[in-house]
């Protein structure tokens, strides 16, 4: 069973704490493996569902291409010991070896100290940046993102607050249910064109422009 428990990507939604318990159980009543995809709950300061894990069911996968950047293409699995040679095995055979100089890298950086002090300047810049969501505009946030839903395709504002210099996720690209919905990132941005942009877009959204139509017949 794949799952990513904390921050979904694109949802940003988390798995609710009582539902945890309950499917760690189910895990083991039924004897599968879940699969935990987790790049973001540290930086959200919550628990990996590998915590509660005492029967060995989930295999942990942990990418920091979402924290420290996404050319860095590392991250590490905690497996189950019953399962540790064939996943060796497979790792091998996909794809050998990861860059040394990456992985040297990272080694330094949790060695000094940094990326533990850089996971907690993200971790209060999530907080603040909600926030400030929460009290200017009113938009609540699932954590990474904020979703707003709008009255016209998604497809339309991003053209038009693209002439606006702002860019956002068009929701149409997760999904037909999403088609009316725009995506912003709270992470992505630099803490400029996170203020500018933002206002912009609420600016936007208060006259939010109907589609042009065009009359054919």
């Amino acid at each position: 069973f794949y799952t990513m428990p904390q921050g979904h990507i694109p949802t940003g939604s988390s798995i609710p704490l009582e539902l945890r318990k309950p499917l760690l159980e189910l895990a083991k009543r039924y004897n599968f493996y879940i699969i935990e995809d987790d790049p973001l709950s540290d930086i959200l300061g919550l628990s990996p569902l590998k915590a509660q894990d005492s029967d060995h069911r989930i295999i942990y996968i942990k990418s920091l291409s979402n924290i420290l950047g996404p050319g860095l293409r590392i991250g590490f699995t905690v497996v189950p010991e019953t399962l540790y040679n064939d996943i060796i095995e497979l790792k091998e055979i996909n794809d050998l070896s990861i860059s040394g100089l990456l992985q040297r890298l990272l080694y330094e950086m949790i060695k000094s100290g940094d990326l533990k002090r850089h996971v907690l300047r993200l971790k209060a810049m999530i907080e603040g940046r909600s926030r400030y969501l929460s009290r200017q505009f009113g938009w609540s946030t699932n954590g990474p993102c904020v979703w707003i839903k709008t009255n016209a395709p998604s497809r339309i504002h991003l053209d038009r607050l693209m002439q606006l210099n702002v860019r956002i996720t068009p929701g149409d690209i997760y999904g037909p249910k999403w088609s009316s919905h725009i995506r912003i990132s709270v992470i992505s941005p630099g803490q400029e064109d996170f203020y500018r942009g933002t206002e912009i877009i609420y600016n936007y959204l208060k006259c939010e422009p109907k589609p042009n139509l065009i009359n054919l017949f």
